[in-house]
């Protein structure tokens, strides 16, 4: 079944195969989207009789519910997670990649067989009951034993062992007492274990080369066969007459590795060997060390390489005795997690409280925090004032330089008051917090601000004023600057598809058969969004063509009808309003694309070019659209448009001497346009859509135009022209259902002057500067240049 998403219910094979597999991540699971797996609601997800399931491809499969097919499992490539303890039905399994049983409770299998390269891994509080357990050469068997294990893992009637066994955790590792050093039963057998595993390690890492464990691994032949291992830390060793030296180091050299630590820690004798004062933890390595227990030690941690994480039940150092169980964070190394430091912190490198995607953790410092140029890690679900955070707390002072980042988790942002609190301050607030990234979600910005001592996120631009009479708190939002952006490439294209008969062709004063032409047109748009909070500036472009394909004529009236064709490019920058710090930020778009159209062009009198004359014309447009806001990455869209637009006019004649002659041309235009553009979702999850819409623009004006006989082949034109837009529907964006809409006028005045040159009775050249202003600050001016051939 390849490139699946989710598999349904009921029988999907009656003594078949099924094959899972393709190019994507897929669950059989009940419940909600989680991760990168889809799930489906169903009461029998596989039901197959004697079907067997075959796991193919790199991807990764969950099965989250028990079945009942007999046929076996083959993990044949990729990964395989049973997350529930009936997922595998009741056949053999055979492994030859990732098999991973990560549910609490028993699995009871057939036949479990791991082949060479493939690892079963049993996840904390999950067992195994099997017939037979065959682990071959170069396989793994990786057991995690953070929780407690009084009973065997495993459980099987005939045992063959090789490959590699992997800890990844351990409880109770030594008696809370005595210090004596736990056996935990790994396997139980009913009959004599076959072989041994050639290789031990803990976390990923060879067992001899663990400095903090002084770790053992045996068959004991008995008659209950049982595979053991015993495990002692390196910080009770003089305690337990071990071989090894007691020191306080914690290597973990596996960037990848983990290892939870259950055993409470407390002060021992120093140790004159290896200079330990028997109460200084030291975490080395890239790995990370957990600690899941109120550890009683005194001295000092350090936090030298990889990660040291607290969970919500880990203490460091002695409650109400100050000046114990400082916390030093080097650089490039991480501390945190939601557990307590009874003690001072330094830090020079990364203090996070949550992992990626989660939120909602405390860190509490019962002492003071120094900033050594380090970094703190907030997760956030922006929204309001009671949006979940990660939040640091501090009963004591702070000083130094510290940068904040903060990731959005889930959050579709919100108009704050107060703001979020994030670093919560008990004694002096000496230390200065930086804002490392730029945090947006939805229409907002979100800045950090201390207020009375505390450390608070808001999306506002102006620091709370106090409440009104109503008790309201009034604010203004400080808005992400890329809704100009979106908003500057629309504008572009609905401004860049609308022309006039006279900015396509100029004057026409000779009864021709047909004409080609081409336009180039650029200029500078200024306008604001948001209530004037986002100011947008546009830079554009255009290159147009033309020529007509029909010509009909009756010596008097005239009906042309010709196709066109043009590209366009326009930048714009935006910025967003300026927030309480003083802070500003901007973002650019980019709209390219081409319009594709025709055109047709009655003339009442084309002998005399005076009375009445219609012009229409239809344009479709297709664009390339690109978004980049700093920090938030850039986006990439398409875009479409079209428009049909009706004008007439009457032109009116007034004679002057040599020939001469001004004209007076009143004119009306309606323009109907309807604008799609592809949804986005940008790297914070926004999602910015609702952009398709249509309006109505028309045009009432006149125009002066003046011709002035240089000789029987030449004349100049001069001529302007004053024109009243009205424009309705909205330019309009949504970022996550919230509206923001371009502040345009509906009633904007445009003015137009320019001069044409007419040589031979065929060659035209026409060039004009036309100007545009409205409520609003909104302003446009720009230039165009026409060469006309007629025959």
């Amino acid at each position: 079944m390849a490139d699946a998403s989710a598999l349904g219910t009921g029988n999907v094979v009656d003594g078949g195969t099924l094959y899972l597999g393709g190019t994507e991540d897929w669950a059989l699971n009940s419940g909600n989207v989680i991760s990168d797996y889809y799930n489906y609601d169903g009461e029998q997800l596989v039901e197959m009789n004697a079907g067997k399931v075959v796991k193919q491809g790199a991807n990764a499969i969950t099965i989250a519910h028990a079945n009942t097919y007999s046929g076996g499992t083959l993990i044949a490539e990729g990964t395989l997670n049973a997350s529930d303890v009936g997922a595998l039905g009741m056949g053999d399994v055979d492994n030859y990649a990732m098999l991973n049983l990560n549910a609490a409770g028993e699995y009871v299998l057939a036949n479990l067989t791991t082949f060479s390269g493939g690892t079963t891994s049993l996840a904390a509080s999950a067992t195994l009951s099997t017939t037979v357990l065959d682990q071959q050469e170069g396989s793994v068997l990786s057991i995690d034993l953070g929780a407690d294990a009084s009973s065997p893992i495993i459980t099987a009637d005939s045992v063959s062992l090789n490959g590699t066994l992997n800890i990844t955790g351990i409880g109770n590792i030594q008696d809370p007492l005595t210090h004596a050093p736990y056996a935990f039963t790994l396997i139980d057998a009913d009959s004599a274990i076959s072989g041994d595993f050639d290789d031990l390690t803990v976390a990923g890492i060879e067992a001899k080369e663990t400095d903090f464990l002084t770790v053992d691994s045996r068959v004991v032949p008995a008659d209950n066969p049982q595979y053991e291992l015993t495990a002692s830390l390196s910080w009770y060793a003089d305690e337990n007459n071990a071989a090894t030296d007691a020191h306080g180091i914690f290597t973990l050299s596996d960037p990848d590795g983990s290892f939870t630590l259950n055993t409470v820690l407390a002060d021992v004798d120093p140790n004159s060997v290896t200079g330990w004062d028997g109460k200084t933890l030291t975490k080395a390595g890239d790995g990370t060390l957990i600690l899941n227990t109120a550890n009683t030690y005194s001295g000092e941690t350090r936090v030298t390489e990889g990660t040291l994480w607290l969970t919500d039940t880990g203490v460091i150092g002695v409650p109400d005795v100050s000046g114990l169980g400082a916390v030093n964070v080097d650089s490039g190394a991480t501390f945190g997690g939601s557990g307590v430091v009874n003690g001072d912190v330094y830090n020079s490198g990364k203090i996070a409280m949550s992992h990626e995607g989660e939120t909602g953790n405390t860190l509490t410092i019962n002492g003071n925090y120094t900033g050594d140029n380090g970094n703190l890690y907030f997760n956030t679900q922006l929204g309001d004032d009671s949006s979940p955070t990660d939040k640091l707390v501090i009963s004591g002072d702070t000083s130094g330089n510290t940068t904040v980042y903060v990731a959005n988790v889930n959050g579709k942002g919100a108009q704050t008051k107060n703001g979020i609190e994030v670093i919560d301050v008990g004694g002096q607030s000496e230390g200065v917090f930086t804002q490392g990234n730029q945090v947006q979600i939805g229409l907002y910005e979100y800045r950090l601000y201390e207020d009375e001592g505390d450390w608070y996120l808001r999306s506002q631009s102006t620091v709370p004023p106090e409440p009104d009479d109503s008790g309201d708190v009034p604010v203004t939002p400080q808005y992400r600057p890329d809704i100009g952006a979106y908003l500057g490439n629309q504008w572009m294209v609905r401004n860049l598809q609308m022309q006039t008969l006279y900015d396509r062709e100029g004057s026409q004063y000779h009864n021709e058969d047909g004409s080609v032409w081409m336009r180039f047109k650029a200029g500078n748009a200024g306008s604001q969004a948001a209530d004037g909070n986002v100011d947008i500036n546009n830079n554009y472009s255009q290159f147009q063509l033309g020529g007509d394909i029909l010509a009909w004529d009756n010596d008097r009236q005239s009906l042309k009808v010709g196709v066109m064709a043009s590209y366009i490019n326009a930048d714009t920058d935006s910025e967003g309003n300026r927030g309480a710090d003083g802070s500003r930020f901007s973002a650019t778009g980019n709209v390219d694309g081409y319009n594709l159209g025709v055109y047709a062009t009655w003339f009442a009198d084309a002998q005399n070019h005076q009375g009445v004359y219609v012009d229409s014309w239809y344009q479709y447009g297709f664009y390339n659209n690109s978004v980049s806001n700093g920090d938030v990455g850039s986006e990439g869209y398409d875009s479409t448009a079209h428009a049909i637009s009706l004008e007439t006019g009457y032109r009116h004649d007034i004679a002057l001497s040599n020939q001469n002659t001004v004209s007076l041309i009143p004119q009306a235009q309606a323009t109907w346009q309807k604008y799609d553009a592809d949804s986005v979702i940008d790297n914070n999850g926004t999602r910015i859509d609702d952009q398709d819409s249509d309006s109505w623009t028309t045009r009432l004006g006149l125009r002066v135009d003046g011709k002035l006989h240089r000789n029987a082949k030449s004349m100049i034109q001069p001529f302007a022209e004053v024109n009243w837009l009205y424009t309705s529907g909205d330019v309009s964006v949504s970022f996550d259902g919230a509206e923001m809409k371009q502040d345009s006028p509906t009633n904007r005045a445009q003015a137009k002057v320019g001069i044409q040159a007419n040589q031979d009775c065929q060659w035209s050249i026409t060039g004009q500067v036309v100007g545009e202003t409205g409520s609003h600050n909104y302003n446009d001016l720009n230039g165009s240049l026409n060469l006309r051939y007629s025959w």
